[in-house]
């Protein structure tokens, strides 16, 4: 769980360089776990200031949705 936590984390300092690219693969494996991750949510994403620089990119609107289709199916 911890892992989870610092890849979270990780996406958080990258979102706030304003590295998509960098961030991308690590929402994409944050995704992968199963129950790990319950800090990183749609909702977070949605609401959270440190992606404020990406958040109008149409990845991260991607990112955002694959995050909402994975939280409606728990």
């Amino acid at each position: 769980a911890n892992g989870s936590i610092a890849l979270g984390r990780a996406a958080e300092i990258y979102g706030l360089l304003g590295r998509l690219d960098l961030a991308l693969p690590l929402f994409e494996r944050l995704r992968a776990l199963k129950g790990t991750d319950l800090n990183t949510s749609a909702a977070t994403l949605r609401l959270n200031p440190a992606y404020d620089s990406v958040r109008k990119d149409p990845r991260f609107q991607a990112e955002l949705a694959r995050f909402a289709a994975r939280d409606s199916a728990r």
